[in-house]
């Protein structure tokens, strides 16, 4: 069984790109895994005011890339 890793970053070229993926692989027994990499722009200073923004800011961007993620997931199936 082989592993696909697939990368990123919810375009609607990465959407094309696997779609197209599936469909070359779709004879062989695999396993996809998404990649998503979000760069958190980073910020100056070293307050603990600064760090729990920054925490809750990284929260909300692994929310947001879930919902992507299911987002996609909805669109591939309805292809197919």
């Amino acid at each position: 069984m082989q592993n696909i890793l697939v990368p990123t970053d919810f375009s609607e070229n990465a959407f094309n790109a696997l779609k197209y993926t599936l469909e070359l692989f779709k004879k062989t027994k695999c396993t996809f895994h998404l990649l998503h990499i979000d760069p958190i722009p980073p910020y100056s200073g070293a307050g603990t005011a600064v760090r729990s923004a920054s925490r809750n800011f990284g929260d909300y961007v692994l929310k947001q890339s879930k919902k992507e993620l299911q987002d996609r997931w909805r669109r591939l199936k309805n292809c197919h």
